[in-house]
């Protein structure tokens, strides 16, 4: 619950505001569409995504789930993955990426349940 907030707002003129939002689309084109959580790893000295990549996993699937081929650091869901899949696909791409390129990845998300 939010009871109060404080926001500080910068004035700006309408081309720089429009090269803000153009850049955001930019930057957002490089992420997959379709149903996702975003971000499951946090980037450290490494980016998640590359070390994924560098593991062989894009493309991956493990029921409904599967790390995507567009950027490596977002497991989708094809519609009918159940959160047992998202979870043991994230415990298999961790493992994986450990073993294969030496990084350990943590995740970015946080887990509301037991599995």
């Amino acid at each position: 619950i939010i009871i109060s907030a404080l926001f500080r707002v910068k004035t700006a003129s309408f081309e720089e505001i429009e090269n803000n939002i153009s850049a955001c689309v930019k930057a957002r084109s490089a992420q997959p569409k379709g149903k996702s959580m975003g971000s499951v790893f946090k980037n450290g000295a490494y980016a998640a995504g590359k070390a994924v990549d560098a593991a062989g996993l894009k493309g991956f699937k493990m029921g409904g789930a599967s790390v995507s081929e567009k950027h490596a650091n977002f497991i989708l869901n094809d519609g009918t993955a159940s959160s047992a899949d998202v979870y043991s696909l994230i415990k298999l791409v961790k493992s994986a990426v450990k073993e294969r390129v030496g990084i350990s990845l943590e995740e970015e998300i946080r887990y509301l349940g037991e599995f």
